[in-house]
């Protein structure tokens, strides 16, 4: 009878290879994860950058005074950042009615590049429209 047995345990490869498959596993969990954080974050500055832009519309509409054309530039601290915003008024083809665009950036943005633009309309204050009457 034969009473050679095999010791119990696990060979040197087999170990290394199951190295292998956790490391490859847990690299793309880390891969996963950063990429996670990125888009978190981009989503972040971009909703704080819409309420910046928001916050300057707001602003405008409140005002008793029709915006005159041009452009008009201001920062505005929102979330511990400085946010860098841009006004750009421009006529229409009714002298009634400007249009208005916002731009946000982050003010130490090396890519200098627009997080957030809001377009809209504004109505000269005092004018009675016919809307709804036909």
């Amino acid at each position: 009878m034969n009473t050679s047995r095999r010791p119990a345990g696990f060979t040197l490869i087999e170990v290394l290879v199951a190295l292998a498959v956790v490391a490859i596993a847990l690299a793309a969990v880390q891969r996963t994860t950063v990429q996670a954080v990125t888009n978190t974050r981009s989503m972040e500055i971009a909703t704080f950058a819409h309420w910046v832009a928001t916050d300057r519309l707001t602003q405008l509409r409140v005002e008793s005074e029709w915006p005159s054309v041009g452009e008009r530039r201001g920062t505005l601290r929102l979330a511990e950042r400085e946010w860098t915003w841009e006004r750009t008024v421009s006529g229409t083809d009714d002298p009634r009615l400007r249009r208005v665009e916002i731009s946000v950036r982050l003010e130490d943005d090396p890519r200098d590049s627009t997080r957030a633009r809001l377009e809209t309309y504004l109505l000269q204050p005092g004018t009675v429209t016919n809307a709804g009457n036909g």
